[in-house]
C-alpha cells in the first residue's frame, strides 16, 4: 500500500469515527429516496474537514435558545452524490453502519464490505474522530490524603492536586466494549473498565417536556494509560482547542513528579 493510500485510508477513519459520534446518515421512506449525510456541531474544524471531503459547503446557524449557545456549523452531503462517500466510509463505520447500509439497499448499491477489519493506526485514526465528537479531554482539582511520615498511624495530611483525564461516554454497550477491548489488546490500558451511569427521567426545565435519558457506559483514563492513548490519536485529531488541552495535560503531567513505572514510561515517549 502506497503511503497516498494510506492517508486515504486514515482521512476516512477519522471520518467515520465523527460521523459515528456526532454525524446523521438518514434515508427517506418516500417513493422518491431522499438520503444524506449530515453534521453539525459547534467546532469549525472538523465540520470544515468532512465538508471538503464532500466538496460541500459550511453553513453556520445561530440556534434560537433562551440559553447561551456558540453557533452550529453544518455541512451536509444529500442524494445520489452519498453513494459514493457511503461505500468509501462504509468499511470504516460502526455506530451508524446500519443507516449506510439501508441507503445502499435503497439505490441497489449494496456490496459485501468488510467489518471491523481495521489496522492499529485505522482504528486510532477512528477512535480520534470518535473521542473528537462524544469524547473529554480534562483536567480537574482534586483532594487527597496520605500518611504523614513520623507521627500517628492515624495522622493524615491533606494534599491538592490536579487529575488529568480522558472521558468518552456513550449509550452503545457493545461498541465501547469494542473499544475498551481494543485499547486493552494494543496495550493502552489493562485494568480499565466501563462505569455504567443509570438511566433517569428529568423534565425540561424550558418546555417542561419528560426527557428519558438511556443508561450511559464511561470510559475513563488516567495516568500513564492516557498519555499512551493521546500519542496514538493525537496526529488524527483536527480541533484545536481539544488539541490543546492535550498539550497542556501532558506538560501538567510532567511537572508533577510521579513514582508509578508505567506513567514514567509514557512521559519518556
Amino acid at each position: 500500500m502506497t503511503q497516498e493510500q494510506t492517508h486515504k485510508k486514515l482521512k476516512l477513519a477519522y471520518i467515520a469515527g465523527f460521523i459515528d459520534g456526532d454525524g446523521c446518515i438518514h434515508s427517506s421512506l418516500k417513493s422518491r429516496p431522499n438520503s444524506a449525510i449530515v453534521v453539525g456541531v459547534t467546532d469549525f474544524e472538523p465540520v470544515q474537514f468532512i465538508a471538503k471531503h464532500f466538496n460541500k459547503n459550511v453553513t453556520k446557524r445561530l440556534e434560537n435558545s433562551p440559553y447561551k449557545v456558540q453557533p452550529r456549523y453544518f455541512t451536509k452531503c444529500s442524494g445520489i452524490s452519498v453513494i459514493p462517500h457511503l461505500k468509501s466510509l462504509l468499511p470504516f463505520l460502526m455506530e451508524k453502519r446500519n443507516n449506510a447500509f439501508k441507503i445502499l439497499k435503497q439505490y441497489d448499491a449494496y456490496e459485501n464490505f468488510p467489518y471491523l477489519q481495521h489496522s492499529r493506526e485505522e482504528f486510532f485514526a477512528w477512535l480520534a474522530g470518535f473521542s473528537e465528537a462524544e469524547g473529554h479531554f480534562g483536567t480537574r482539582k482534586r483532594k487527597t490524603s496520605l500518611k504523614s511520615k513520623g507521627r500517628t498511624p492515624s495522622s493524615k495530611k491533606t494534599y491538592d492536586f490536579t487529575e488529568v483525564f480522558y472521558q468518552l461516554v456513550n449509550t452503545n454497550e457493545s461498541l465501547m466494549n469494542y473499544i475498551l477491548n481494543k485499547l486493552r489488546e494494543y496495550g493502552i490500558t489493562y485494568k480499565t473498565k466501563l462505569n455504567v451511569i443509570k438511566a433517569y427521567t428529568r423534565a425540561c426545565p424550558v418546555t417542561k417536556k419528560i426527557i428519558i435519558r438511556k443508561p450511559l457506559h464511561r470510559l475513563f483514563l488516567g495516568g500513564g494509560d492516557l498519555l499512551l492513548l493521546y500519542r496514538e490519536i493525537y496526529p488524527s485529531m483536527k480541533i484545536e482547542r481539544k488539541k490543546d488541552q492535550i498539550i497542556k495535560s501532558i506538560k501538567l503531567m510532567k511537572e508533577t513528579k510521579r513514582k508509578r513505572k508505567r506513567l514514567k514510561e509514557a512521559l519518556k515517549l
